[in-house]
């Protein structure tokens, strides 16, 4: 079993001493006598030439770089031995060292060829021992079968004997999961490696895998754990004063530099730059990694605003790199030389610098345009999909650098279209921690697009049209990626009812949260059995992923295209997608674009707003009772909704806080004016949501005891006092529905969280909560942090005596998440921000997330903090309309005008109630 290139160039060293035949020797210095070129001399017949010669023709020809004439005499001697024997294999590895470098695509293809059928041969073997696995580990991760890779590597540790085996196969197994960009499984892995080495007495090996550590942890910014990692690995090196120790002592501390400076600790990061650059100086002067010395230092004193020693540094590493044709750091850093300018206040001669800049990336562009359009075809055939999907993308973004805008909008498309094939391929048997590993390095290229088309020149834009259409189907992609696949999965999980699956899936995210725990206190002995889970995890998320995909493919939201979402459009209907394409870090510079699709034609585009528009409404008092709001931002799409009657918006996470639905156009609001439904993304509309539980159920949380003497007259107080007007709430609620329903309450003490969890064995179709709530956290907030800072309080939850976390009184989104709510229609959250929460890739981390996670269909749920009295009788309105058959929707603007005759006219008391996905 063999990979492209594994261990070629190591065979080659040891192969080049066998070069000794007379034979071989004979045929050489007849190729390169100079009467005929070495191409002519190898048209001839060798019949008779043993394969040991041919081969150590072909490695005289290496030695001399001829790498076209060596490939040939290799695929001579590759026809002369047993097929598929020893031989065979290490002649395809040397073939890999001279095709991968090789112009010529044919040749490439057909070594492809060669090596996937001696592969394919070789997984008809038996496989008992840890190198075989650790190979087709490394065989399966190239395919993009990561499943498999994982399970390999597992079995390969398990037949390990030794610790060098096991160094061996953990320090490839890292490699492979720095591949698949999982940078934290792979600094772990380094880690274990390095203190096997280091209980060894191996110190140098010990550094090497500590520097490796480090590296990854910097990728997956855990830059903390990244700095003390380096450092160890400096103090190795520090005192050793050979060739090779010196470099590594460099290595270091680039790597040391690095931490520091992404931390921001820019004086201590200069300190370890500028003894880079006095040991580069003295042992590698003029070279590449002189220059590199040169250009750390420049990019830290910009941050310390030491412009004039920024430009000298930077200057000198533009000059080095340029000496030695590095032509992309060259362009990397001077573009730091052009920033650095303009922050100096030399714009004269950073405008003049612009130009040669913009040059010299198009040179970058252009080639590697040029080798990515030469081997498309042979990555599309021989190569896993996420690569072809990701060297797609790559041409489209070398087409627009080049300003062949018509060509980067054909690739762009065709990215975009395998984007989605290849993500319903690669997720349907993923975990949902490697499906987000995934998904975020294709949500960077996204981010890209979105700023490729706004920023799209003047001169272009008359292609416009051909780049709308794929970014409406990016959006459709994006939004709520994550989420959309923890649903579909567990929906599956759930359906299929096999009991020793669902044992392996609670087993599995026990697991994770004993690794979450492990990994909050970095220690050896916790760093040992966080992988020592992972493994098992490994094992048992392979078993579930692929026991589920037998069932049914859970992936199939991914399917949906405009086209799809045209065909649920009627002639009076219009969808509406809304994205934000930052330009810059200014909020000012944040264009909030509508993607517009009706039921004919292609989806068109309208730029509305600014981020910096949108935050300054969000705090206006008269936001919801003042008609100028609804022209900076409806006001734009007059032309497009013309005899329109339904309006179908997904918002984006600028959008996330306000309900632009309830802006007023004159005496009437929007929500009034058009049928309108707030969706999570468009392509709901093209979802066939299964039949929930015939039992009419309502379960209603309200006139809780929070045991506390306070009251209060805001849903969101942070002390929880009494809600006067909830028991009222849950009374008249109760009265309205009893009739269709079966009504469970839980009130006073009995609306417990111990009752809640409960739910996911009894799901109400409706389930009420008339509580406080709130989101604590803001943008900087993580989505973990998010979701356990968003909570409604139950009862209990003033007892500062509880030591019972599993029932304090608040339930948090996270808690929420965990639960089974699929056969719940609708939750209605009467709290205070109920809909807040932080904001992830592909959506709101907060009580949304985690009620749609748990599988309820819509939501009414506050944007605000909300008023008792007020929204006490808006409730019982809401469910007067429910009560007579009414729509959601319907039922809910009914309630919003009932309450507005009562003397609750202005928007503080209507509008901070929005209903989500309420289509059905």
């Amino acid at each position: 079993m063999k990979r492209l290139l594994l261990l070629s160039v190591c065979i080659l060293s040891v192969f080049a001493s066998y070069a000794q035949t007379e034979k071989a020797k004979t045929m050489f210095a007849e190729a390169t006598s100079g009467r005929m070129t070495p191409s002519q001399y190898l048209k001839q017949d060798f019949v008779k030439v043993d394969s040991t010669s041919m081969h150590d023709l072909a490695v005289l020809f290496y030695q001399t770089n001829d790498y076209v004439s060596a490939g040939t005499c290799w695929e001579i001697a590759l026809g002369k031995v047993k097929k598929h024997g020893k031989a065979y294999e290490q002649i395809i590895n040397c073939l890999s060292a001279v095709y991968m470098d090789n112009t010529n695509p044919q040749k490439l293809q057909w070594l492809l060829q060669v090596i996937e059928e001696h592969n394919q041969q070789e997984l008809l073997k038996d496989c008992n021992d840890y190198k075989c696995k650790l190979e087709r580990a490394q065989y399966y991760i190239m395919q993009g079968d990561e499943g498999k890779a994982k399970e390999h590597i597992k079995e390969s540790l398990e037949l390990c004997q030794t610790e060098e085996q096991r160094i061996e196969v953990e320090d490839a197994y890292a490699k492979i999961l720095f591949d698949i960009r999982d940078f934290q499984g792979a600094a772990q892995y380094y880690y274990s490696v390095a203190n096997r080495w280091k209980t060894i007495g191996n110190m140098e090996k010990y550094g090497d895998a500590m520097y490796w550590s480090a590296q990854n942890y910097i990728f997956s910014s855990k830059y903390d754990i990244a700095e003390d990692h380096a450092r160890k690995a400096v103090d190795v090196f520090k005192t050793d004063t050979t060739e090779k120790g010196r470099k590594k002592y460099i290595q270091n501390l680039v790597c040391l530099g690095d931490a520091l400076f992404c931390q921001q600790k820019y004086e201590e990061a200069l300190g370890y730059y500028t003894i880079e650059l006095d040991e580069c100086k003295e042992i590698l002067p003029n070279t590449e990694k002189h220059a590199d010395a040169l250009e750390d230092i420049g990019k830290v004193l910009v941050r310390l605003k030491q412009f004039d020693e920024a430009k000298s540094h930077l200057q000198q590493a533009c000059n080095m790199y340029k000496t030695l044709n590095l032509d992309n750091k060259y362009s990397n850093t001077y573009s730091e030389l052009l920033i650095c300018m303009r922050k100096s206040g030399n714009n004269d001669v950073a405008d003049e610098m612009e130009a040669e800049a913009d040059n010299k990336r198009k040179a970058v562009w252009q080639r590697l345009l040029d080798s990515e359009l030469s081997s498309i075809e042979t990555t599309e055939k021989y190569l896993s999909n996420l690569v072809y999907t990701n060297s797609l993308n790559t041409i489209a973004g070398c087409y627009y650098g080049l300003d062949k805008y018509k060509d980067a909008a054909h690739y762009f498309g065709l990215y975009t279209e395998n984007l989605r094939k290849m993500l319903q391929e690669k997720f349907l048997l993923l975990t949902d921690v490697d499906r987000e590993r995934v998904w975020n390095e294709q949500q960077q290229h996204i981010d890209d697009f979105r700023y490729n088309v706004a920023a799209l020149p003047d001169s272009a834009t008359n292609l416009m049209s051909l780049y709308v259409p794929t970014l409406y189907d990016m959006e459709l992609i994006s939004k709520g990626i994550m989420l959309n696949s923890v649903i579909e999965f567990e929906k599956v999980l759930e359906d299929n009812g096999d009991k020793k699956l669902l044992e392996i899936y609670f087993t599995i995210k026990e697991n994770f949260k004993l690794i979450d725990e492990l990994q909050a206190v970095v220690s050896d002995e916790n760093i040992e059995k966080v992988l020592q889970l992972k493994q098992t995890n490994s094992s048992l998320q392979h078993q579930l992923m692929v026991g589920c995909a037998t069932y049914s493919d859970y992936t199939q939201y991914l399917s949906f295209t405009w086209h799809d979402v045209q065909a649920k459009l009627g002639e009076d209907d219009i969808a509406i997608e809304f994205t934000t394409v930052p330009l810059s870090p200014l909020d000012k510079d944040n264009y909030i674009l509508a993607l517009i699709l009706t039921s004919s034609g292609e989806p068109t585009m309208e730029v509305l707003s600014t981020k910096a528009i949108i935050k300054n409404m969000v705090v206006k008092d008269d936001l919801y009772d003042n008609s100028q709001y609804y022209n900076l931002f409806w006001g734009f799409m007059k032309q497009h909704l013309a005899g329109k009657k339904r309006v179908y918006f997904a918002p984006d996470n600028s959008l996330s806080n306000i309900a632009v639905e309830y802006l007023r156009d004159g005496d009437i609001s929007f929500y009034e004016k058009y049928e309108v439904y707030r969706l999570s993304s468009t392509k709901e509309l093209c979802r066939n949501y299964s039949e929930r539980t015939t039992k009419n159920t309502i379960a209603i949380f309200g006139d809780i005891d929070y045991n506390s003497l306070i009251s209060s007259n805001e849903r969101g107080s942070l002390s929880c006092g009494q809600l006067k007007y909830s028991k009222v709430e849950v009374e008249n609620i109760k009265s309205k529905m009893k009739k269709t329903y079966k009504v469970s309450v839980y009130d006073k003490n009995e609306a417990t969280e111990q009752s809640f969890r409960e739910l996911s064995d009894n799901t109400p179709i409706i389930l009420h909560v008339s509580s406080h709530g709130d989101y604590d956290g803001n943008d900087k907030t993580s989505n973990k942090d998010a979701m356990n800072n968003s909570y409604l309080a139950l009862s209990g939850i003033n007892n500062l005596f509880s030591t019972n976390i599993q029932n304090d009184g608040k339930i948090t989104a996270a808690d929420i998440a965990q639960m089974d709510l699929r056969q719940c229609d609708m939750a209605v959250l009467s709290a205070c921000n109920t809909g807040l929460g932080g904001k992830g890739i592909d959506g709101i981390f907060g009580l949304q997330r985690g009620f749609k996670n748990a599988g309820v269909r819509s939501l009414l749920m506050s944007l605000k903090p909300v008023y008792d009295e007020s929204t006490a009788k808006l409730m019982t309105a809401f469910y007067e309309g429910l009560s007579n058959g009414k729509s959601k929707r319907q039922s809910l603007l009914d309630a919003q005008n009932a309450i507005k005759t009562m003397g609750y006219k202005e928007g503080k008391y209507w509008a901070p109630f929005i209903l989500l996905d309420g289509i059905k």
